[in-house]
């Protein structure tokens, strides 16, 4: 009998670390993703800026419809420069 009480004890015991273990991998990820996303949309507005300042006759609607567009391209460009879609990420801090 007492070796049922302790086995439910450690039972209860593992699944309370479990949870907690759990719920804080889950906030980790959420922050991580917050930060990423951040960046990224740093990165978009630097890019942006960037070709609205070299081609000012770019109006905000070109720039929205481009980022709106679900077309897709050969990625070749960033080939180029070594960046592999399928292995790398493309933004680097």
């Amino acid at each position: 009998m007492k070796n049922k009480v302790k086995f439910k004890k450690i039972l209860m015991l593992i699944f309370m670390i479990s949870i907690v273990f759990i719920v804080a991998f889950q906030i980790v990820q959420r922050l991580e993703f917050k930060t990423y996303t951040n960046h990224f949309n740093e990165k978009l507005e630097l890019i942006i800026a960037k070709v609205k300042e070299e081609y000012p006759n770019i109006t905000d609607n070109d720039m929205v419809e481009i980022l709106n567009n679900d077309e897709k391209i050969e990625h070749s460009i960033l080939k180029n420069y070594g960046i592999d879609f399928n292995k790398d990420d493309v933004l680097r801090k």
